[in-house]
């Protein structure tokens, strides 16, 4: 027997059907998320009572939402919201999505750091990264962005996590003072010519770099030494299989904690 569409189970079964015929795989999920966000329900109201009728307004929301997430628009843009390290972070599409493999970065920097040392992300975005790192560490941090609209959300998020973040408009380090004991730089790494769908709706200019993806990152090569503390690391993102060009950018040793995260000691 068919499941009437203005239920909770039979939305959800038409929405997984759609979503996995338009190469979404986390179509499960995002059904669920999708339905949570616009009743306000959780996942085991929403499995305690799936023959719950949807009213007009839910049921138009709802269209409307996956209509965008069919046009592979990021849940974290459409909800407004993505969990970073265990916090709620808000994004919209000045920034990009947080993802899970920048949790590396936390880790590495919350072991490594101690005291008083100073920390600058380069790039902060959402400022997931410098805000993280603050919450757990005592000394100053940092972040940096070229993009003013972006640096309103970082503010946004510090204040609502009470992370004390100094952020700074700046163009890679030509507003930035001082040195640094650790510095993140999560740069725009892609290729041009690299365009997934996925990526459409986040913002260019915080993704792609050139015809190989590191032209940013030879810029910011070109002038860290002037940045650093003796003994200051530098943690940066790219992809894997940039590891040995971003070798030759600089005579630091260089240690890799993840494929997409190294690490370059001075």
């Amino acid at each position: 027997m068919a499941k009437s569409p203005n239920t909770i189970v039979g939305w959800r079964t038409t929405a997984i059907q759609k979503l996995k015929a338009a190469g979404i795989e986390s179509a499960d999920l995002d059904s669920r998320l999708l339905l949570e966000f616009v009743i306000g329900a959780n996942t085991h109201q929403l499995l305690s009572d799936p023959d719950k009728q949807l009213n007009t307004a839910q049921n138009s929301k709802l269209a409307e939402l996956l209509s965008d997430r069919l046009n592979h628009k990021p849940l974290a843009y459409i909800t407004g919201n993505k969990e970073f390290y265990g916090r709620e972070f808000t994004v919209n599409e000045q920034v990009l999505v947080p993802r899970p493999e920048s949790e590396a970065i936390v880790e590495y920097a919350l072991k490594q750091l101690h005291g008083d040392q100073s920390v600058l992300d380069l790039g902060t975005g959402s400022g997931c990264l410098a805000i993280s790192i603050k919450l757990g560490h005592p000394g100053p941090v940092f972040g940096s962005d070229i993009s003013k609209s972006a640096l309103q959300v970082a503010k946004h998020n510090a204040k609502k996590l009470a992370a004390d973040v100094d952020f700074i408009n700046s163009d890679l380090f030509d507003q930035i003072n001082g040195k640094f004991d650790l510095i993140i730089a999560n740069l725009p790494y892609l290729p041009d010519t690299h365009f997934p769908a996925e990526l459409k709706h986040e913002p260019k200019v915080a993704l792609f770099s050139g015809s190989d993806g590191l032209g940013c990152y030879h810029d910011f090569f070109s002038q860290v030494d002037d940045f650093l503390k003796p003994k200051a690391q530098i943690i940066i993102e790219h992809l894997p299989r940039q590891k040995e060009q971003l070798r030759q950018l600089t005579s630091y040793r260089h240690l890799s904690i993840s494929p997409f995260v190294s690490v370059f000691k001075n």
